[in-house]
């Protein structure tokens, strides 16, 4: 494109940006004159308004009279969208009943009407002032007006003033003069020497008659403060009120008249001003475009008449020297010329542009040598393609191999390869990896590739190495964990799979071919892991390792599938022989103790064992069934080996059956408590009940607690049950008599959750149920797994006023240090020491000790599981103070509970009848003599 062609264009572009200036200026203006014809037409329905804000204010006790003219205005306004606040503001006025009503919502609404008059920018300062006036503070010092006006015709008519009356006068007419002080403070009245206007001499007089009213006002006020309470209000005569009333309301009217007249004023003023602006802006602009047009058209010949000699000029330069005689010379007197000057530039920026083009080449020669060779990443060596001696290498390379410079241009490729390391024929093209030795002799393995390149004007070979040591140690690294334990460096499950699948896969090519699987885990290792920390227990996992490891002869595997769960394979001719007596080894080598930071651990292990092929000839089969036989050793009493047997498998899908059957019947509420009574030793008075969750299957009949609960704690159903018996029993408790108590099982799962305060208040706020009415129970193991969150959070427990027992006390580990970090309310001695008394002295012994030193700390003493009279006898005799048992009293249910704990079975000799009534028994008198012994 030509320079004409561009020149023309600025041209036209600035006509139109001209023309464009123009066009949004005059629609500017246009949106605001049209906004400001809005304001007129705004102020027009606030005159409808104050029409009939006048006529109420004129007129206080005829109120149909306003709201008659207000209905009339409604009417008459047209259904548009425009005036629809309007309409509604007169719709409003027109409901009013009162004339104050009448003033309120005009207040209320007439600011709907003036804002978007307001936020249109349709008035200025004055008059946005004024506006003020008549839309928001004239009406409202006409309402509170007529409030006060109102309210003192109101206390003439009554008898006697109170309190409340003269506080209510004083109210309104504080706001009345609140807003009548907004009015004058925003029209200050200030001294005039000339003539006022019409606007000013409303103000004045509006000023002189809010004072006058104010005055009569505070007389008023006087009169009622000073007034007894027996003295009529009639006799304070209220009448200048109302004649201040009368002459503010006109003053008021007034004002809004000469206020809607200057507001008026001012609009016709701007809608005229806006006019002449736009006529004269769009003059000025029409002219300015012309000159403006017409001053570029001469520029652009005279540049282009410049352009058109400066070009031939520059051509000639273009292709020759400024000595060159294709070159035109200057006349002499063009020397000084603007031509002249530029030809001069152009020929000095030629020849510096082509010294600069040849300065930038050297450098990024330069530039690219460094970005390729010594800036590279990778190890770079030059060297010689035919006595391979190296020429140079870059810094990454002496940083790699830790030769500097010197020592690398006296050696040959070749002695950079390690001595074992074979020599490869002909070109490295990267396919092969090589070993490499560094200066201080440490092995590496590289990539090398090679390539032919020019370098100071001959050919020369650049290697380029790539050290893949630190992968070939992490793909080693992931071949390991892909296969071993990283814990243990045991065979994991994958690599047992794969041992277990070549083995079966010996046997289906053998006749007769036998091998045989072991199935392990620790017994108690979850406590070590909780009290001693995992760090501990990944010591003890170590140790197993290792004792097992020694144990098996070569070809045999062992692994471990995760946690404390170990796997071994026996394999070769004897495979199944070795099995059984490998297993004995295993629990023998497992109940060896070790030593954990001082701590002396014996933990013990359960073994299952399965045979190929005759407990299956799969993997998951014979993994299954080893797994299945070392659940039953664990049942059976942990520390055993069981060989698999197919009647475990009918046992497993029973259980499997049994625990969805328990799922069920938590879902349908078929769990129910049945009551065991606790008897006072010393009153021979059912003092308290023990609940216990029963449940009754409807094709299994009674199912024993000892035989759902574990199922419930190995799944995680415990809590939700515990949480249903707590709220239960509390729940059936709260209607029996005060002084009977309940006693609730809590289980370590249970304490463990972190919820068990919360569901306590929660179960005792819902029933009612008093705190030292409920005792909580619990084992010496819960006591094992973080001893001080669970004191604590028993110590929270008993802080609501619930009692906390001890229960199976003697049977755990430490118990008399557990008693001396928790204060217990009550020990229940385990039904072991109980069954064993009167046969050896040690159960007496104990039984006589643990009495004694539970009185001494204060604490009640339960023995459990009593179920003769001979035991009963030795309990009173060696202190204890209650008894619970099949002989005093089964666990009923809480229909037969209540009437023991209503009184109507009151002593142990009661409940021994109520017996010997409900089991037909004949040996009450025996029972009776016992009690009375």
């Amino acid at each position: 494109m030509s320079i004409r062609h561009r020149l023309n264009i600025i041209i036209v572009t600035l006509f139109s940006a001209l023309l464009i200036s123009l066009c949004v200026l005059g629609m500017d203006m246009r949106r605001d004159l049209a906004r400001t014809t809005a304001g007129a037409s705004r102020l027009g329905q606030l005159s409808d308004v104050w029409d009939v804000i006048a006529i109420a204010a004129l007129h206080p006790d005829e109120p149909a009279r306003a709201s008659g003219l207000a209905g009339t205005r409604r009417d008459s306004v047209a259904a548009d969208t425009e005036l629809s606040a309007l309409r509604a503001l007169l719709d409003g006025l027109a409901q009013a009943n009162t004339v104050p009503d009448l003033l309120k919502r005009a207040r209320e609404g007439m600011p709907a009407i003036a804002d978007p008059m307001e936020a249109g920018g349709a008035v200025n300062g004055q008059v946005l002032r004024l506006s003020r006036l008549v839309t928001t503070q004239l009406p409202e010092m006409l309402w509170r007006l007529t409030e006060l006006r109102a309210d003192t015709h109101a206390l003439a008519l009554r008898d006697r003033l109170d309190l409340t009356d003269r506080m209510r006068f004083l109210v309104n007419a504080g706001q009345f003069k609140a807003a009548a002080d907004a009015i004058d403070t925003a029209f200050p009245l200030h001294p005039q020497t000339g003539r006022k206007t019409a606007l000013q001499q409303a103000m004045t007089d509006f000023s002189r008659a809010s004072l006058e009213f104010r005055q009569a006002t505070e007389a008023l006020a006087r009169k009622i403060n000073v007034a007894s309470a027996s003295e009529p209000f009639l006799t304070l005569k209220p009448r200048p009120l109302d004649a201040a009333y009368a002459g503010l309301a006109e003053a008021s009217v007034k004002l809004q008249s000469q206020a809607f007249a200057r507001i008026a004023n001012a609009i016709d003023g701007d809608i005229s001003s806006r006019r002449w602006t736009m006529l004269g802006v769009a003059a000025v602009t029409i002219l300015a475009t012309l000159l403006a047009l017409s001053l570029a058209l001469s520029l652009s010949s005279s540049i282009v008449r410049a352009i058109a000699a400066l070009e031939g000029r520059i051509r000639s330069i273009a292709d020759g020297g400024d000595d060159d005689p294709r070159v035109p010379q200057m006349p002499q007197e063009e020397e000084h010329s603007e031509l002249f000057r530029i030809t001069r530039a152009v020929i000095d920026c030629r020849d510096r542009v082509a010294e600069r083009v040849a300065a930038a080449a050297q450098d990024e020669k330069r530039r690219d040598l460094e970005l390729i060779f010594e800036g590279n990443p990778l190890p770079l060596i030059l060297h010689d393609p035919q006595t391979t001696c190296i020429v140079a290498v870059n810094s990454t390379a002496v940083e790699h191999y830790g030769y500097c410079r010197e020592e690398f241009t006296r050696l040959c490729i070749a002695d950079l390869r390690a001595p074992a390391c074979a020599i490869v024929d002909g070109p490295y093209d990267g396919n092969a990896a090589i070993r490499h030795c560094k200066a201080d002799g440490e092995m590496i393995e590289v990539l090398p590739f090679e390539r032919e390149i020019r370098y100071d004007g001959r050919q020369i070979k650049l290697t380029t190495i790539v050290d893949i040591t630190a992968r070939r140690r992490a793909e080693a690294r992931l071949a390991f964990l892909a296969h071993f334990d990283p814990l243990t460096q045991l065979a994991n499950r994958v690599l047992l799979q794969k041992k277990l699948a070549e083995e079966i896969r010996r046997g289906g090519e053998r006749e007769g071919y036998r091998f045989s699987l072991l199935c392990l885990d620790l017994d108690r290792f979850k406590m070590v892991n909780d009290t001693l920390g995992h760090d501990a227990g990944d010591r003890v996992l170590r140790t197993v390792a290792d004792r097992l490891s020694a144990l098996v002869e070569p070809g045999d595997t062992v692994a471990r599938l995760g946690g404390d769960e170990f796997t071994l394979l026996i394999c070769g001719p004897n495979g199944p022989q070795r099995a059984d007596g490998l297993a004995e080894m295993v629990c023998g080598i497992l109940s060896e103790p070790c030593t954990i930071d001082g701590a002396r651990l014996a933990l013990g292990g359960s073994v299952g064992v399965s045979h190929y092929p005759e407990h299956g000839r799969c993997g998951d089969d014979l993994m299954k069934h080893a797994d299945l036989a070392q659940h039953q050793a664990k049942t059976e009493g942990r520390g055993r080996v069981c060989v698999f047997e197919p009647s475990m498998d009918e046992a497993l899908r029973q259980r499997q059956t049994l625990e969805t059957d328990l799922r069920e019947a938590l879902e349908l509420h078929r769990l129910e408590l049945h009551y065991q009574p606790l008897i006072d030793m010393k009153t021979n008075i059912v003092s308290g009940f023990e609940a216990l969750v029963r449940w009754n299957d409807p094709v299994r009949g009674q199912v024993p607690p000892g035989k759902f609960i574990p199922i419930a704690e190995e799944v995680g159903l415990i809590e939700e049950i515990g949480t249903w018996v707590l709220n239960e029993a509390c729940r059936e408790v709260a209607g029996w008599p005060n002084g009977v108590k309940v006693a609730v099982n809590v289980s370590s799962y249970q304490i463990r959750s972190g919820n068990m305060v919360r569901r306590v208040r929660e179960a005792l706020d819902a029933s009612g149920l008093a705190p030292h009415r409920l005792e909580l129970e619990i084992t010496e193991s819960v006591l094992l797994i973080d001893s001080a969150a669970t004191i604590r959070t028993l110590h929270e427990i008993r802080d609501l006023g619930v009692r906390i027992a001890m229960d199976d006390f003697g049977t755990g580990y430490s118990s008399l240090s557990y008693l001396r970090a928790f204060p217990f309310d009550k020990v229940k001695i385990d039904q072991s020491f109980v069954a064993d008394l009167g046969n050896t002295a040690e159960a007496n012994a104990i039984i006589r000790a643990i009495a004694g030193l539970s009185s001494e700390l204060g604490m009640t003493t339960t023995a459990e599981g009593i179920e003769t009279e001979d035991q009963l006898r030795y309990i009173r005799a060696h202190g204890c103070t209650q008894a619970q048992g099949f002989l005093t009293g089964r666990p009923v249910p809480a229909k037969e509970a209540r009437i023991y704990a209503a009184g109507e079975v009151e002593t142990l000799h009661a409940v021994l009848e109520h017996m010997r009534e409900a089991e037909g028994e004949s040996d009450a008198p025996e029972k009776r003599a016992v009690l009375s012994g």
